[in-house]
């Protein structure tokens, strides 16, 4: 009996010695940002490996940075974003329309909502989320950016027109990707916000607008959804960016269109990948 009495305290005793141990190791922390881990920026000469490197630690890609860049303000630009990559952030979920859709948002150790920072935006980039869903289905949400302040325009939910809105409305989701089409489509992409602004204002939506892609009209549409609206103002422009070219456009898919470059994304997987 004593014995097993003095296995059982020695069983506790090294429980305790672990979790003291365990215990005293300091918290992760946000790693602290050195120049030395990014490409200079003053040398900075835009190769696949500096790029590659830069959007690994950053979250930016190469037309992001060539944005900071020419403004002159890379060296600290890539500090801002190797931190905000780098930063212990939580999420929490908050219904959109209750009880039926929630959106997984960005919040700091006391709760309160974070913001993150975007590079510049251009006419024609395109917002995708996947911090969205709807009763268990994760569809996530698109926009398009209509011109350098930031203009948006958005399909947003059942019972709210189209309409336009900010960047500013992105800035909290968990999962942001902002794409841009290559330089090859600047000029579709230019034509894409403006038919955007003047024909799909105000259009009621309609979550199964697009399937079999019945609106090929480039006059116009009577109803939307988020990522149709994205879609249909470059298919009206001469681009058709429905990546997989299945029977309904969705977010993902426009994920997948080989016409785009990533800007930048955060809380993506590795290379964007949903």
């Amino acid at each position: 009996m004593l014995k097993k009495f003095l296995r059982v305290m020695i069983w506790v005793l090294l429980v305790v010695v672990i979790y003291v141990l365990l215990d005293a190791i300091p918290a992760a922390r946000t790693p602290a940002f050195s120049a030395d881990v990014l490409p200079n920026a003053a040398t900075y000469c835009g190769t696949d490996a500096e790029n590659e490197l830069i959007f690994r630690l950053t979250g930016l890609g190469a037309s992001a940075v060539h944005d900071f860049k020419q403004a002159g303000v890379l060296e600290s630009a890539l500090e801002i974003f190797y931190r905000q990559k780098q930063e212990a952030l939580h999420t929490k979920d908050e219904y959109l329309c209750f009880p039926t859709t929630k959106a997984e948002v960005l919040h700091d150790e006391e709760g309160s909502r974070r913001e993150l920072v975007f590079p510049p935006v251009h006419a024609g980039d395109i917002l995708i989320t996947k911090s969205t869903e709807t009763l268990l289905y994760r569809h996530g949400h698109a926009a398009l950016v209509l011109d350098d302040s930031g203009r948006t325009i958005e399909s947003f939910m059942i019972g709210v027109p189209s309409d336009i809105l900010t960047v500013d409305n992105w800035r909290s989701y968990s999962t942001v990707m902002i794409l841009r089409p290559k330089i090859s489509q600047k000029e579709i992409a230019q034509k894409a916000a403006e038919y955007a602004e003047t024909s799909l204002q105000n259009i009621p939506y309609n979550i199964c607008t697009g399937i079999r892609k019945k609106d090929k009209s480039e006059t116009g549409v009577d109803s939307t959804q988020c990522a149709h609206l994205v879609w249909q103002a470059y298919y009206a422009s001469g681009l058709d960016i429905d990546g997989d070219g299945g029977w309904l456009v969705t977010p993902h898919d426009v994920t997948k269109c080989s016409e785009f470059e990533v800007v930048f994304s955060f809380g993506f997987g590795k290379n964007s990948t949903w």
